[in-house]
């Protein structure tokens, strides 16, 4: 009688609280203000000038944060104990979530924090940064020197302002440019740029982690699955397809297409060059998923016919509403744009209806927190650039209540580019392994 799931403004008085990420914001207010920001920046033409941003920071002023916490029924219930779950979702620094954890965490000093999750790192090691932070562990006291010791962290000055001060500096010395400077002027340059401009950092990277595997060991319990006894077998397979003549050129001319539609719309090829990389990756990544299709009906109905029932992941509409239109009324889909009682009448509808055969989701909106037992067969037909996503993923399959071998199938066309992306996400799998060990392995 001690446990109340939030629906109102009346549960202050109970002693435990579950409240879900979605409607977390409700319940607490960041004391936020605008704060504005001058800089120089240098001009094409070479002229500097003095440029004003403006953005969203945490306040300190007594007011502003008086009035935020007596808005923030969290912060008024004093709870000496908080449970997080599914913390991998704070991952991510520019998140609301995070923000609002992180403030709440610290205002609150709470006797004692747990993170629950079953994939603490999901990517790269600066996922695992603020699930650290938020715990207090020593490793994450200084971002700076996390980034740069276990992510290979690197970084830049943005340019117009870098120039600025670089230029302002060589005056100084009677220097043209920074090729003029001497060796000890360029180290104090660099001390100068330092203090005056703001750093970008690139944090994708990973390094000196079996030093980090040890400094964690500390602070986190490991519990796989198959030490809990009880769990299936999960088999994973990867099917490899060969892409049709016709399709290959229709692949080779996917970006070639899309910069003559934009430059149809005005864009110079020099606007879309500067963007291929990223543009390239998710386009080549819809036409895959799409051209994928097929196959993937193709598996499923033959696993149907055997008797399974089969849970289809995507990354995209297009491609769910195709599969959907192929199975029609034995199957369901769950994605973001559904109502959350929709979401919940797709898994209940699969879970126990006999005739529902195929749920459909999206990675995103279906990966996490569903328990989709029912089924014993989950199909990819394109999956995450995160690793921990796709591991969530088949997961809801593989569960402690689940009596059936399971089957997990990754499909990939060969030398294109699904077939590197899947090595890269393999390759950050590793990563991940590298870092959180089993209990048996401290």
């Amino acid at each position: 009688e001690d446990i109340t799931i939030v629906e109102g403004s009346t549960w202050r008085e109970n002693k435990f609280t579950i409240i879900n990420y979605d409607i977390l914001k409700n319940f607490y207010e960041v004391p936020t203000e605008r704060a504005k920001r001058k800089s120089l920046e240098m001009g094409d033409d070479g002229k500097i000038s003095l440029v004003t941003s403006e953005r969203e920071v945490v306040s300190r002023k007594k007011k502003v944060i008086a009035e935020a916490m007596g808005n923030s029924q969290l912060y008024q219930s004093h709870f000496d104990l908080f449970i997080i779950d599914e913390a991998h979702r704070l991952s991510n620094t520019s998140s609301g979530i995070y923000k609002i954890m992180s403030d709440l965490v610290q205002r609150s000093n709470p006797k004692g924090i747990f993170e629950l999750t079953g994939t603490p790192i999901t990517n790269r090691p600066i996922n695992f940064y603020n699930l650290l932070k938020l715990i207090n562990a020593p490793v994450a006291k200084d971002w700076k020197e996390y980034v740069e010791r276990y992510c290979d962290g690197k970084h830049f000055y943005k340019k117009k302002e870098r120039d600025a001060h670089t230029a302002i500096f060589c005056r100084s010395k009677g220097k043209q440019s920074w090729y003029d400077l001497t060796y000890e002027e360029k180290q104090e340059l660099d001390k100068v740029l330092e203090r005056r401009c703001k750093a970008v950092w690139i944090t994708n990277g990973s390094s000196h982690l079996d030093e980090l595997q040890e400094v964690v060991k500390p602070y986190y319990l490991r519990r796989v699955k198959e030490e809990l006894g009880g769990l299936v077998k999960k088999t994973i397979k990867v099917l490899n397809y060969q892409l049709s003549q016709q399709e290959k050129d229709e692949y080779d001319q996917v970006w070639e297409e899309y910069v003559n539609a934009q430059q149809a719309n005005g864009k110079s090829y020099t606007d879309v060059e500067k963007y291929k990389k990223i543009t390239e990756g998710i386009m080549l990544r819809q036409w895959l998923a799409k051209t994928m299709v097929p196959k993937t009906i193709s598996l499923v109905q033959k696993c149907v016919d055997k008797g399974h029932k089969v849970v289809v992941f995507c990354s995209f509409d297009d491609e769910l509403y195709a599969i959907q239109e192929a199975f029609k009324d034995v199957c369901v889909i769950h994605n973001g744009k559904l109502s959350a009682q929709k979401k919940n009448n797709a898994v209940n509808e699969f879970q126990n209806n006999p005739q529902i055969k195929v749920f459909i989701g999206n990675i995103q909106s279906a990966g996490v927190g569903l328990t989709l037992t029912a089924g014993d067969v989950a199909v990819f037909n394109s999956f995450s650039w995160v690793s921990g996503d796709n591991q969530q993923a088949q997961d809801r399959i593989h569960r402690l209540n689940q009596t059936k071998d399971v089957t997990i199938y990754y499909q990939v066309f060969q030398n294109t580019f699904y077939q590197e992306m899947l090595k890269k996400v393999n390759g950050k799998q590793d990563v991940i392994d590298n870092i959180i060990v089993s209990e048996q392995e401290k």
